[in-house]
């Protein structure tokens, strides 16, 4: 039978697996102007503001090194990979102009680097802060779908975007070589943007309507990983 050791567990490599269920909130600003044919002054200036959500399963790899340090507590280095199934779309209707639009937005993956500074409890337990580096590719896609139809998608785009994760989390060493986490992140990253254009009638004329459309995700990430310490 395993018993808790009498001194901290002193393995500095590890790897580890994961699966986590994140929830990711965007926020969505868009600027539109709506010109009539030949002018160069915009007949209406409009402002869209959504506030939309997603979500997913993930599954995650990472390694690391750590550095035990005096009275308990501990730093490590850790990189770790991502793939996730985060989807989400948001549907408005805009009675005015006799369009229904469709936003569809989501992560693919992400990679990143993170420290991770903590304090061992009983010589098997750790509670540990993450701050870290991220790196994830997005994708946005927007169709309009004009009364009457045909619908048109206006683009469908994946863009790499930057960003940083603050977290907290809880492992325990049921092995001397394996430990399973609880952990809880937030993401930040930088906004999606993208430049669009249709025809719109205005009254009985069919002018057109140009704009830019914003997103910024942010991302909370629940957690759940086994890792595994090298001897």
């Amino acid at each position: 039978m395993y018993t808790i050791p009498p001194e901290p567990i002193e393995h500095p490599f590890y790897v580890g697996i994961g699966i986590s269920r994140d929830a990711g909130h965007f926020v969505q600003e868009e600027t539109d102007l709506t010109f009539l044919p030949g002018q160069t002054t915009p007949v209406n200036t409009e402002r869209l503001d959504f506030d939309w959500s997603a979500d997913g399963t993930n599954g995650e790899l990472f390694i690391g090194y750590r550095l035990l340090l005096p009275k308990q507590f501990q730093i490590a280095l850790e990189v770790s990979g991502t793939e996730t199934s985060n989807r989400g779309d948001f549907l408005f209707t805009n009675a005015a102009q006799n369009l229904v639009v469709r936003s569809k937005v989501g992560k693919d993956y992400s990679y990143g680097v993170s420290l991770l500074p903590g304090y061992i409890f009983k010589h098997v337990a750790l509670l540990y802060l993450r701050i870290g580096y991220s790196r994830a590719r997005f994708f946005l896609e927007e169709n309009r779908i004009p009364n009457p139809p045909p619908a048109r998608t206006l683009f469908n785009i994946k863009q790499n975007r930057n960003g940083y994760v603050l977290g907290i989390g809880l492992q325990y060493f049921f092995d001397p070589c394996f430990a399973i986490r609880l952990e809880y992140d937030r993401e930040y990253y930088e906004e999606l943007s993208q430049d669009v254009a249709n025809p719109v009638f205005v009254g009985d004329v069919l002018g057109r309507r140009t704009g830019e459309l914003d997103v910024r995700p942010e991302i909370d990430e629940y957690t759940l990983s086994l890792a595994y310490y090298f001897g």
